[in-house]
């Protein structure tokens, strides 16, 4: 198999996964901190997880452009999320 045909298959995986797994967890982190909640150990070990993978992907990002869009939604996504736990934090 060509490395740009195992490359397609990791993305098409990494999409599945962000759509049946990260952006459902990341709403419900985001719905938690709207109303005034704080991030727990698992929602910060996820977003550790996320960060650390948001890493590895540039590489295919650079490969496959067209899922860049998606990467930026997601990554705002997850900035929000940061910002809003600072903002919870402080009160």
């Amino acid at each position: 198999m060509k490395e740009s045909q195992r490359n397609e298959g990791v993305i098409f995986a990494l999409v599945e996964r962000i759509e049946k797994q990260r952006l459902p967890r990341a709403l419900s982190i985001r719905k938690k901190l709207e109303a005034g909640g704080k991030l727990d150990t698992p929602d910060l070990k996820f977003l550790e997880q996320v960060a650390k993978d948001g890493k590895n992907i540039k590489p295919l990002l650079d490969e496959f452009p067209e899922w860049e869009p998606l990467a930026q939604k997601m990554y705002s996504l997850y900035l929000e999320i940061i910002e809003m736990h600072q903002e919870n934090s402080t009160d």
